[in-house]
């Protein structure tokens, strides 16, 4: 009794996508049927135990995203993580997608010279629907099914052009399940915000717009507070705006950023006075400044006494 509790908090503990209940396997085997094919007991297995590594991708990761020329939402998967996920080959991978395609659990598109995966997932239920005929599910009919055709598969290395192979490692960040976006320690306050901003724009998912809005927002924080930014993330969200730019506030609010060192500004802006002084005289638009006016007319006297 010991080591059977011992193995079912094993199974409880497991975590994957190969842990998939008997009535998926069921349910597959079933829609299968209504499609005219008749599914082996371990073939049904290893469709439903894929069909878990898909939905895993499906829920997880970086959200859907639409395709012109396509209907409903789409995510994008390479055959070398699949591969890397179920230890299979890509000649299975393509199998296991053609057939599960075939069943109606999943719609598969391939696009490109270089062709692009993509992917949309049917929930098991939708298939059901779907597979739904006129047909009794009677022995006669079961008769006329395909009988499943046994296939020695060895593993092998896989026969992909170097294009291909470019294409599948560069594509392996984008269909990680795991997400990839951190958001700095300075703005994990306001974590809810900058999430909410995020999922409601429409541009680009990558990595690197998302570290680019990162070093924006760092730098509304820095130079003009908590207050700034909160309402910055919140006209975002409001107005729909696809990125936060630190520069377009200071255009459009007119902002004066105070700098850190300003005794080094003030001989800077004192150094080209007197510049403008020995070579303009009054014709210098120093002159013109009323800010810096008086300054500049005592540089100037200053500068035609020495001379």
């Amino acid at each position: 009794m010991k080591q059977r509790s011992k193995s079912n908090e094993r199974e409880k503990s497991c975590q994957g996508f190969f842990r998939v209940s008997k009535k998926q396997i069921l349910l597959i085997s079933e829609i299968a049927l209504r499609n005219e094919l008749l599914l082996s007991p371990q073939r049904a297995k290893s469709l439903s135990e894929f069909y878990a590594l898909l939905k895993s991708i499906w829920e997880n990761g970086s959200e859907p995203f639409e395709i012109k020329g396509k209907n409903g939402f789409w995510k994008k998967i390479t055959h070398e993580w699949l591969g890397s996920q179920s230890s299979c080959s890509t000649k299975t991978i393509e199998r296991r997608l053609a057939e599960l395609k075939d069943l109606g659990l999943i719609k598969y598109e391939r696009q490109g010279y270089i062709p692009h995966k993509y992917m949309q997932l049917v929930s098991i239920e939708e298939a059901l629907d779907i597979a739904l005929t006129d047909k009794t599910l009677s022995v006669s009919q079961q008769s006329k099914c395909q009988l499943p055709k046994g296939q020695n598969v060895f593993y092998a290395s896989d026969n992909m052009s170097v294009a291909n192979k470019r294409r599948e490692q560069k594509d392996l960040k984008e269909v990680s399940i795991y997400k990839v976006h951190t958001i700095p320690d300075q703005l994990k306050k306001h974590s809810n915000l900058i999430n909410s901003f995020w999922k409601l724009r429409k541009g680009k998912d990558s990595k690197e717009s998302w570290e680019w809005q990162m070093k924006e927002l760092l730098k509304i924080d820095q130079k003009y507070g908590e207050d700034v930014l909160i309402n910055q993330l919140d006209q975002a969200q409001g107005k729909g705006w696809n990125s936060i730019d630190c520069l377009k506030y200071e255009q459009f609010n007119k902002a004066e950023v105070v700098e850190e060192n300003s005794q080094v500004t003030d001989l800077k802006r004192i150094e080209n006075m007197k510049i403008n002084a020995k070579n303009f005289g009054e014709r210098s638009t120093w002159m013109n400044d009323p800010t810096y006016k008086n300054q500049y007319q005592e540089i100037l006297k200053e500068v035609q006494n020495v001379e």
